[in-house]
């Protein structure tokens, strides 16, 4: 049975914890956390990876995309018991984006959505923390869910500035949001700044491989 309520149910709570009580929650529900994140992660990769088509593999998976969404997207759950339109929520047949630029912007609300109810309830799932309360080194960083463009903007500025205050966001992530948060371009000095946020990232993943 799919079972994607259930982590809507889990995320989102009208309770307020501290911050002791959230690292509680965020170690009892761990699995649930480590499985939402790779299901944002694939749906956020789908989307990342039609822009690195060839032009002729845009035009055929453009051709019907309800039925790429089917045998490329929705076939590769990586979490079988999520139902991944109800994530989306796609309720109905015909609300199945027809384009992908409608996809992409289901796929980044839905994700921006979920990230700020983990955000609420566990706390900023960063990489440390996800290495510290689940012990494995995952190879996705919530921050990318944060940056894409979303309804969300101010909801996520307010949440990102918050948990860094908390110490749940770390400083790389804080300074790439500040650069990058809710922006489409950036000049030539964020670019630069933005390179070397790139580089120590690079570095933090070789330092934290076993």
């Amino acid at each position: 049975m799919k079972n994607v309520l259930t982590i809507f149910l889990l995320l989102f709570s009208a309770l307020s914890f501290s911050q002791s009580e959230k690292d509680s929650l965020f170690k009892r529900d761990a699995a649930l956390i480590y499985n939402t994140l790779k299901v944002m992660h694939h749906l956020d990769s789908a989307v990342k990876y039609y822009y690195q088509m060839p032009v002729e593999d845009k035009n055929t998976s453009s051709q019907d995309l309800p039925k790429y969404l089917e045998e490329n997207v929705l076939s590769t759950n990586p979490v079988p018991d999520v139902d991944l339109l109800l994530y989306l929520e796609i309720y109905i047949k015909k609300d199945i984006p027809q384009d992908w630029n409608t996809f992409a912007k289901r796929v980044y609300n839905a994700n921006a959505k979920v990230l700020l109810g983990i955000a609420d309830k566990y706390g900023y799932p960063s990489h440390k923390r996800i290495e510290k309360f689940i012990g494995i080194n995952l190879d996705i960083f919530a921050i990318n869910f944060a940056l894409t463009s979303n309804n969300y903007y101010e909801d996520v500025t307010k949440m990102m500035k918050r948990e860094y205050k908390l110490g749940n966001v770390t400083q790389t992530e804080y300074e790439l949001y500040s650069i990058m948060g809710g922006k489409t371009f950036v000049t030539k000095k964020d670019a630069k700044k933005l390179e070397k946020l790139k580089i120590k990232q690079q570095k933090r993943r070789v330092d934290l491989k076993p």
